[in-house]
């Protein structure tokens, strides 16, 4: 299983990122796709810049961009569901992405 932190860089103050960890004896673990995805996704617009992975003897990691909230928080803090003209300017949006 995995976990997603928010760290901050200790060299330059006021750098944040997300850390993503995932135990390197989870067989069903997909951190080592993501992190040759994101690599070869590197300059595209809409994608989340990798800035490191790795791993150690127990974890596997990798630090990439801090993005706001997901989607599900975001429904969760509208307290109702999306309308359908939000869904569709999401699904458009999702779309010129992956174009």
């Amino acid at each position: 299983m995995g976990a997603v932190y928010k760290v901050e860089d200790k060299r330059s103050k006021n750098f944040w990122a997300a850390m993503k960890l995932e135990d390197d004896l989870y067989e069903g673990g997909v951190l080592k796709l993501e992190v040759y995805i994101l690599q070869k996704l590197k300059g595209v617009k809409h994608t989340v810049r990798l800035y490191d992975s790795g791993r150690t003897s127990r974890y596997c990691f990798m630090v990439m961009s801090l993005l706001d909230k997901d989607l599900l928080t975001l429904k969760y803090l509208a307290g109702r569901p999306f309308s359908e003209a939000t869904t569709l300017r999401l699904a458009i949006s999702t779309l010129y992405a992956i174009k």
